[in-house]
């Protein structure tokens, strides 16, 4: 729906590029505003069941909208207002599952009869390449999410000291594998 009224907006006034990256984050913050507002208006006026009723489907939407991958709807966006997308440049599944096929080794599989194109991570979510979020409960992130800004940041500050593997001595990867050890009980001893 969101984009046909851009499409239509975009032929009348038409919007440039940065007007379209804006766009998306704006209406949820306006959604945002508009329901804090609300609880404010609640609070002071508990009698005005309007408000309530209201409020039901803004909070309704926000939840939906948090797993909403902003990048996929700016692509529609720009989709619908005829500007070049990603998606247009970018091979299919299916050739990228055949490139994959012969470029990696059969031991790096890949999970689900229909390959998951996924393209980015946030929190607990993965998006794939049409912007559909997925719960992840598979990967290592879980614990803490993807793209959790503490441990970007610790490998950032990682990466730019050292970024090799295990096939050279440093005391971290001994020191790591020492501390997770000793949270196991005794038969788990050694990590790979």
């Amino acid at each position: 729906m969101l984009c046909e009224l851009v499409r239509g907006y975009h032929a009348e006034f038409p919007l440039t590029e940065e007007d379209l990256a804006v766009l998306f984050p704006s209406v949820c913050m306006r959604m945002c505003v508009s329901a804090v507002l609300a609880r404010e208006d609640i609070a002071s006026r508990p009698e005005n069941e309007y408000i309530v009723v209201s409020q039901v489907p803004v909070f309704a939407a926000l939840k939906r909208l948090h797993a909403v991958d902003p990048g996929a709807v700016l692509e529609r966006f720009r989709r619908a207002c005829g500007f070049e997308t990603k998606a247009e440049n970018e091979p299919d599944r299916d050739e990228i599952l055949a490139r994959r096929e012969r470029s990696l080794g059969p031991s790096l599989s890949v999970s689900y009869r229909d390959a998951l194109k996924i393209v980015r991570g946030e929190g607990q979510y993965l998006f794939d390449d049409h912007g559909r979020g997925y719960v992840d409960c598979v990967n290592n992130v879980c614990h803490v999410g993807h793209c959790h800004p503490r441990v970007v940041g610790a490998a950032q500050e990682q990466i730019a000291k050292l970024n090799t593997n295990t096939r050279y001595l440093h005391d971290n990867v001994v020191t790591y594998a020492e501390r997770l050890a000793g949270l196991l009980p005794d038969p788990l001893s050694v990590c790979y």
